[in-house]
């Protein structure tokens, strides 16, 4: 076997120096905590099962419809159709198709879990076959 020469050294020796540093980089980034923005507790985590959630999903979207058609309102009123369009298209059409479809949800759970022997095992079975 040759020795090796001296950009051979030169390779093994930035070889050996980066199989040193980088573990030493990286634990030492371990070690410190990354800052995060803190996380708020939700505004409610009392639900007593899907149809409780449903339900407030539900007056949530509708609540946000009516704010979204206060803007909208406001915006025909101020004679800015850019604003009007861009609302309709982007918001209030997809907003009614999900009221829908949570008021069809909302309907469906109430009637499967309307009987307190079977109710959980309804939710079950609506959640894994319908969402």
């Amino acid at each position: 076997a040759t020795a090796p020469d001296c950009q051979e050294k030169s390779a093994l020796l930035s070889l050996s120096l980066v199989l040193e540093i980088v573990p030493k980089y990286f634990y030492h980034w371990s070690l410190n905590e990354i800052p995060r923005n803190s996380i708020c507790k939700p505004s409610r985590d009392d639900w007593k099962g899907g149809l409780d959630a449903m339900s407030f999903s539900l007056d949530f979207q509708k609540s946000l419809n009516a704010c979204i058609l206060e803007v909208h309102r406001r915006a025909d009123g101020n004679t800015d159709p850019h604003l009007c369009d861009f609302l309709e298209q982007n918001f209030l059409e997809d907003s009614y198709d999900t009221i829908k479809k949570l008021g069809d949800y909302n309907k469906s759970l109430t009637s499967i879990t309307a009987s307190d022997t079977h109710g959980s095992l309804g939710e079950y079975l609506f959640d894994k076959h319908t969402l």
